[in-house]
């Protein structure tokens, strides 16, 4: 009898309803980045510097929606001793829009020469200079902390 019952009930569309929490955010997403970038080997296999691949890397929290988030121009290496740019923007800010964001270095062996605040008005490049008191990527994260 039960079976019968749960059967109907079932075809009428009076099944149980579990609700779920919406999904939080995704904290990783995939970036395509070149080989000689990374600081680190790839195991087991062998890959050429010059190609991309696909890594994990984590969400920025400026991404999530309302702000576009910032871009990092910088060499894909360098060599001890060298000084290099490190350039930021917004590619779809607003026109005469203030971002102020802190850099710091991804990596043991990189300084920065011009402090670490920088501040963005609409699409124009801000740049700050770094020097590398060791050879590898050149690597760097961003934050934003405010308007």
């Amino acid at each position: 009898m039960r079976r019968i019952l749960l059967a109907g009930l079932l075809a009428a569309g009076c099944a149980p309803v579990t609700l779920r929490a919406p999904a939080p955010p995704a904290r990783w997403v995939h970036a395509e980045t070149e080989a000689n970038r990374l600081d680190y080997s790839a195991g087991d296999g062998a890959v050429v510097s010059a190609s991309r691949v696909l890594v994990l890397q984590s969400r920025p929290s400026a991404s999530s929606g309302r702000r576009p988030p910032p871009l990092l121009a910088l060499p894909a290496r360098v060599e001890v001793g060298e000084i290099f740019s490190v350039e930021i923007r917004v590619p779809r800010a607003e026109e005469g829009e203030r971002r102020t964001f802190r850099l710091r270095c991804g990596r043991r062996g990189l300084r920065l020469l011009d402090g670490d605040r920088v501040e963005t008005v609409g699409r124009h490049v801000a740049a700050r200079r770094a020097v590398a008191d060791s050879a590898g990527p050149a690597m760097f994260d961003i934050e934003d902390i405010g308007d």
